[in-house]
């Protein structure tokens, strides 16, 4: 599974990133929209999970292609300290539902974890 994340900047510029096995780490724009999706489906797993850890927002549970790689993770440094309700920097999530999920700043936790951290979306929580 090629795991794309497409940018939409606030200026308006679109840029596409391909996500490598592992933790991929990105400075979060102001006002940027996110869209994470596999390059050949254009879906991800209905599995997939978002926490917040400290600041950060944190998608994982991406299926991975089946070759043994380690999983794909995103981490959106500092999400919460960036994007807030005046400047949202919202994150698409196709899973094949009729409608995308759809993650920002003001999405409600659905749960606290022992670290501190909150679960986000979690179809197993």
């Amino acid at each position: 599974m090629a795991l794309i994340l497409e940018i939409q900047t606030a200026g308006g510029t679109t840029q596409l990133r391909t996500l490598q096995p592992g933790t991929n780490t990105l400075v979060t724009e102001p006002g940027a929209r996110y869209q994470l999706r596999d390059a050949v489906t254009g879906k991800v797993s209905p599995g997939i999970r978002a926490l917040r850890q400290g600041n950060d927002l944190v998608i994982d549970q991406i299926e991975g292609d089946g070759s043994g790689q380690e999983p794909t993770q995103v981490r959106f440094a500092d999400y919460y300290s960036v994007c807030s309700a005046v400047a949202p920097c919202d994150i698409s999530l196709p899973t094949g539902a009729a409608e995308p999920v759809v993650i920002n700043a003001t999405t409600t936790p659905i749960g606290a974890l022992a670290d501190g951290g909150f679960v986000i979306r979690d179809t197993t929580y």
